[in-house]
């Protein structure tokens, strides 16, 4: 899809039917790096109640991307009591553009993790566990930002 092509809410409906073809739930949560933690196992952590402002926040990413003209990636993370948790990221500078298959033209690459690279995502609720957490996994958090790219 080229550039300007599509709003942020057209994309998201083509995205949701990208999940459903992929066996993924169609009810989208967007999350950013503050909401995940790396477990080091075969599973994420997510902090819920999702913020509201994520979406706007991903909205934003999507118009700063579409904007930069690099190209854009909206993509999953987990799959979290019958939702698909997902994010949107561009590259910012011409470095990070990522080698192989990528829309140079600036358009949308819709990406879903398949098969043995599906995560289930765990909901955090208590703060207090949250932190815990935190606090044990804080040496893999390192790894955190090829989650978001």
């Amino acid at each position: 899809m080229k550039r300007n092509d599509a709003s942020f809410g057209a994309t998201v409906v083509r995205f949701q039917e990208f999940l459903g073809q992929n066996q993924y739930p169609e009810n989208i949560l967007w999350l950013t790096p503050e909401d995940v933690l790396l477990s080091g196992k075969r599973s994420v952590y997510v902090r819920v109640p999702i913020p509201a402002a994520n979406e706007m926040k991903a909205r934003k990413m999507y118009d700063d991307g579409v904007a930069n003209g690099r190209g854009l990636l909206i993509s999953t993370i987990c799959e979290m009591e019958r939702s698909t948790c997902c994010y949107v990221w561009y590259p910012r500078r011409q470095e990070e553009e990522p080698q192989g298959i990528w829309p140079h033209d600036g358009s949308v690459k819709l990406s879903a993790k398949m098969e043995t690279s599906r995560v289930p995502g765990k909901p955090v609720k208590s703060r207090l566990l949250w932190a815990l957490l935190m606090l044990r996994n804080r040496r893999k958090q390192d790894l955190k930002e090829f989650l978001f790219s």
